[in-house]
């Protein structure tokens, strides 16, 4: 199974959930392409306090970086 990445703060992120391809646009998620992902702006925030993680998770309402 592939999964998407997506570019934030200048670095490729990988998206393990929190995500839906060719899903509905509605509030509080954003269209990338051909991805719906949920939580963007705590995506972006998520990232820039782990600025070493490449992989993220959404669970319980929150990016969470891969361990």
């Amino acid at each position: 199974m592939a999964y998407p990445t997506v570019e934030i703060i200048g670095k490729t992120i990988i998206l393990l959930s929190g995500y839906q391809r060719c899903g509905q646009v509605g509030s509080e998620k954003i269209k990338l392409g051909s991805i719906v992902i949920q939580e963007m702006k705590k995506l972006r925030q998520s990232a820039s306090k782990n600025p070493d993680a490449v992989a993220f998770g959404y669970t319980a309402g929150r990016w969470i970086p891969a361990a």
